[in-house]
């Protein structure tokens, strides 16, 4: 099992940041892994499935999660099809001093073959530490800072 595990200060109230992970539709406007994105089904304003089509090395993967929003606080995903054998995604956002808010980002994921696991996870974790910059400059631009 791989283990990720970023958490940096952000100049953006949790709401801000908690409205930029969540509005997945967005991301292969500052993702650049992220070749198209879409909201499959709304199970509730809490809950809905989420496919994106992921491209690196010059393979598109599709990856199916099932997502839960607990506004301001929390994002969680669960996979439900993809190049994995394991996905668990959980973002954790906290107002702290000065209009700022500290943002949590965890995953836990294992590939569903060791060869696709020496190959991909190398581009999978370099993918993910580039995350949190994307939606760093995003922010910036949404909230012109």
């Amino acid at each position: 099992m791989h283990n990720i595990h970023q958490t940096i200060t952000m100049p953006y109230s949790a709401f801000q940041i908690f409205q930029l992970v969540a509005d997945v539709e967005k991301y292969p406007e500052f993702m650049p892994w992220c070749e198209t994105s879409e909201i499959n089904e709304y199970f509730s304003e809490n809950n809905n499935v989420v496919s994106l089509y992921m491209k690196f090395i010059g393979v598109t993967y599709f990856i199916q999660t099932k997502n839960f929003y607990y506004m301001p606080n929390k994002i969680e995903l669960h996979l439900l099809e993809g190049p994995f054998s394991y996905l668990y995604g959980l973002w954790l956002f906290e107002d702290i001093k000065y209009n700022s808010c500290k943002v949590d980002f965890k995953m836990q994921y294992e590939f569903k073959n060791s060869i696709m696991s020496l190959i991909i996870q190398p581009f999978f974790n370099n993918i993910t530490s580039h995350m949190i910059g994307n939606f760093i400059k995003r922010a910036n631009c949404v909230y012109k800072i």
